[in-house]
């Protein structure tokens, strides 16, 4: 998660209302606790969680661009996904400007990629 993401998600959180804090949210079966996780889990560097070792399995700047992509198209469909769930009152409409930087990360490197590598 980028630094700016990482910021996004700190306003967020400051932003809730109290009655969205509160662990006991009613998910008896914990559906939408397992899609979530399930979602997250399949996520690029969650998969991967030895960053060092997955970064180094990039033999060309063009396989790391991939790579990046593939993260950010990760992130866009898991925050996506959260746009799906999360109520409007408990914030839905906040989770735009996060797809939103996602999607540009992802045209900033296809751009990079097109330049470099046509």
């Amino acid at each position: 998660m980028g630094v700016s993401t990482y910021r996004a998600f700190k306003k967020l959180k400051q932003r809730l209302p109290e009655s969205a804090k509160r662990e006991d949210l009613f998910d008896p079966n914990q559906e939408l606790y397992l899609y979530l996780k399930a979602t997250a889990d399949s996520h690029v560097f969650i998969k991967n969680r030895d960053i060092p070792h997955l970064a180094s399995t990039c033999k060309t700047p063009l396989e790391a661009l991939d790579l990046a992509i593939a993260f950010e198209k990760d992130s866009v469909v898991f925050y996506h996904d959260d746009e799906k769930i999360v109520p409007e009152h408990l914030g839905r409409m906040r989770l735009i400007p996060l797809i939103d930087e996602e999607i540009s990360h992802i045209f900033g490197l296809s751009h990079k990629k097109r330049k470099n590598w046509k």
